[in-house]
């Protein structure tokens, strides 16, 4: 049983359950986005190099996220196809939004394909860089939003099998538009 002095694992904001989404928070609060609420929670905040590989995380949230090894997962959300990882790396915080992408475009990633990146803001004018990428070997394709924030970085990767691409674009699209940093850089 939790103690209740502890953090919650998951912070869920009541009052933004309208329509199907809620918003969550992970248990540092460095980061809220609004998910799916019939969409099932995994465990947080797990090293992902200890992250069973048949959960396809280390893939999802590739080839960032697997360059450093001190990437750990804040926030894991599944449904019967698709997922939705964060993770939480201070090495990834290094990096501006345009050296991740120039890092992508100068290096080959076997099985990866990158098909976009860009830089993108949002309402407060944090730079953000956004991935799609598919990981052929896999059948996995997954749009990414790394965000750098103060003494770290964040990377959201939201996936699913390449022949659903299309199933999960708009919801992908909103998880990814509503993802936050909650500190700054």
């Amino acid at each position: 049983m939790r103690s209740l002095g502890r953090a919650p694992i998951i912070s869920v904001d009541a009052n933004t359950q309208d329509g199907g989404w809620m918003s969550v928070a992970d248990r540092n609060q460095h980061m809220v986005i609004n998910i799916p609420v019939d969409w099932e929670w995994s465990t947080p905040n797990i090293a992902l190099s200890a992250v069973p590989a048949e959960l396809n995380w280390d893939t999802a949230v590739s080839p960032l996220g697997t360059l450093v090894p001190d990437a750990e997962v804040i926030l894991a959300v599944e449904n019967d196809s698709a997922q939705i990882i964060v993770i939480h790396s201070p090495r990834l915080g290094r990096l501006s939004t345009q050296q991740a992408i120039d890092a992508l475009k100068q290096t080959e990633f076997e099985g990866l394909t990158i098909e976009n990146s860009q830089l993108v803001g949002n309402m407060a004018e944090q730079p953000m860089a956004d991935f799609t990428i598919s990981h052929g070997a896999e059948n996995l394709a997954c749009k990414q939003r790394f965000i750098p924030v103060e003494d770290a970085g964040l990377l959201v990767a939201a996936c699913s099998p390449a022949n659903h691409v299309v199933r999960y674009a708009k919801l992908f699209d909103t998880a990814l538009d509503s993802f936050q940093p909650l500190i700054g850089k």
